[in-house]
């Protein structure tokens, strides 16, 4: 790609101030916002599978709800009970690599994991203090081994648990009285084996490793209750304040937003760089990172560069492309942003028209860049 032109862009456009913040790793462009009208609607657990389909949580209707990236509906699963697949105040939820999905069920005192469509897989847990037992299952996270941790704000403790439900540990809090938590909520797994916890009510983030030895704690929160982590291990704290806060693995803060009308409960971003910040009342804004998306827009060409499929020169016009589009999404021009990214289909197209590239190689480039296409336009675009 060419980098030089993009980063000058950059530059102007952090000068100008059209960005929510001066870090570029950090910066977020606001894309949209939807509201769900449904009164029962508490939206709560928030997580993104490998598809881009936004899982979330409804805790007063005792389901999950799956929408597409941009808000709109497919599916929903559960009902208010105690049999398989029922919920009673479901709270947190969790994806991991094969797309299973863990949610924390809250008030029966269990985990439940489903398929990416709902189907029941397995539970465990039961009312209890014992190894393995929950009070009210919180929040839940799963790391790249597949082993699932779980907050319990009641009993005020965390478990690990492997992905069949087997307990694995309880982790031992030294800031807290008889090792315990005050409130533990939110909870994410750092790429490098980092366990980052919110303790609410003692207003402080604390991480250990992966084997539950206390690592750091950091103080400055005001209610932490959502947490998420990026493929780039920074972590996403929402606060009840309200506010919402992004800092790097060492808890550095390189972004912040104050002063909303609800407080932040629930966070979901993928590494195109689309951050989900979920409120209360059914209500989500959707941002971009400008500066990880052109990383991440520009690396399926590179593949096909780097192995002889396509020229470099006839690949400079592809990469001049996402600049140009890159340069209206700083400019807060969504629409030329999308009709850039549709130019540069258009030449990918002419390119397997004639014989400059293969049929396999640009399909897989259209798809890409009509995903991306889908993301940045709303439902009113």
């Amino acid at each position: 790609m060419n980098t030089r032109i993009f980063s000058f862009v950059l530059f102007l456009m952090i000068s100008s101030g059209i960005f929510l913040s001066a870090n570029s790793e950090a910066d977020y462009i606001f894309l949209f916002e939807w509201r769900f009208s449904d009164t029962y609607f508490q939206t709560i657990g928030t997580a993104l599978g490998s598809k881009g389909n936004l899982y979330v949580v409804d805790r007063f209707a005792h389901c999950i709800r799956k929408f597409d990236s941009n808000g709109n509906f497919i599916t929903k699963w559960g009902s208010f009970g105690t049999g398989d697949g029922n919920f009673f105040s479901p709270w947190g939820i969790a994806i991991d690599s094969f797309d299973n999905v863990y949610v924390a069920d809250s008030s029966n005192s269990r985990v439940q994991k489903f398929d990416t469509e709902g189907n029941f897989l397995l539970k465990w847990g039961s009312r209890g203090d014992e190894d393995g037992q929950f009070n009210t299952p919180t929040c839940v996270a799963v790391d790249r081994g597949g082993n699932v941790y779980v907050t319990d704000r009641y009993a005020n403790h965390v478990q690990k648990f492997n992905s069949y439900g087997n307990f694995m540990k309880k982790f031992e809090n030294p800031h807290g009285w008889n090792g315990q938590f005050n409130y533990p909520c939110g909870i994410g797994v750092s790429s490098d084996g980092f366990v980052y916890i919110a303790d609410k009510l003692m207003d402080r983030i604390l991480r250990f490793d992966t084997e539950g030895n206390f690592v750091n704690v950091w103080y400055g929160f005001r209610d932490p209750f959502a947490l998420a982590i990026d493929s780039k291990d920074k972590v996403y704290v929402g606060e009840e304040y309200p506010r919402f806060r992004i800092f790097d693995s060492n808890m550095n803060l390189i972004f912040k937003l104050e002063n909303w009308s609800y407080p932040t409960i629930g966070i979901a971003v993928d590494s195109l760089g689309f951050l989900y910040v979920n409120h209360w009342a059914g209500l989500f804004h959707k941002y971009v990172n400008p500066y990880q998306l052109t990383e991440k827009a520009s690396e399926p060409i590179d593949e096909i560069v780097q192995v002889g499929k396509l020229s470099l020169d006839d690949a400079k016009p592809l990469y001049t492309k996402i600049d140009r589009a890159i340069e209206k999404l700083l400019k807060g021009n969504i629409k030329a942003t999308c009709n850039q990214l549709q130019s540069l289909i258009n030449q990918v197209n002419a390119y397997m028209n004639e014989g400059l590239l293969a049929s396999e190689d640009g399909e897989i480039l259209i798809q890409f860049f009509y995903d991306l296409i889908f993301h940045m336009s709303n439902r009113d675009f």
